[in-house]
């Protein structure tokens, strides 16, 4: 992980963003957003923690500009929290993408 945002509250809608760097021979720094039901999954992570991220992509068109976010539903790592990784469906969430096991 390589940037953990404070929670943000909006018009009703919480979230909170973090960031994490890939690995191999070309990086990317790729950023995701926690929602209302899972935002402390990534409580127990530091910086420079290895994690693993499911999440589900999603864009949106507004005023003829395409925006995107990646929608994290389950974080796992090697400095893990003591209590076991979140994985939360975003049935009511805020965000208003269904989660299922799919992988894409």
């Amino acid at each position: 992980m390589i940037h953990k945002g404070e929670i943000e509250e909006n018009n009703g809608y919480t979230k909170r963003v973090f960031a994490i760097e890939t690995s191999g021979d070309y990086p990317k720094k790729v950023a995701f957003e926690l929602g209302k039901k899972n935002i402390g999954a990534v409580d127990g992570f530091n910086i420079g923690s290895e994690l693993k991220v499911s999440f589900d992509p999603s864009s949106r068109e507004w005023n003829g500009k395409w925006y995107s976010t990646n929608y994290a539903w389950k974080v796992e790592g090697e400095s893990a929290p003591q209590k076991s990784p979140q994985t939360v469906t975003n049935e009511g969430d805020d965000t208003g993408v269904e989660s299922d096991d799919l992988p894409f």
